[in-house]
């Protein structure tokens, strides 16, 4: 969160798009329909992958 550690990657590809670590290159690249993408960024906007916040 916001200390510059993540670096994500989105590359497109033929039938769809792939995700991958641009600090750890030699992960291997998720990839899926751009369908599957869009469902992914609406189901990450409305918050359902935040995590608790403690305190």
């Amino acid at each position: 969160m916001g200390n510059g550690s993540a670096c994500v990657q989105l590359m497109t590809m033929p039938g769809g798009v792939a995700l991958g670590d641009s600090k750890r290159p030699d992960r291997a690249q998720r990839s899926g329909a751009r369908t599957e993408l869009a469902a992914f960024l609406r189901a990450t906007r409305a918050g359902a992958f935040d995590l608790p916040r403690g305190g």
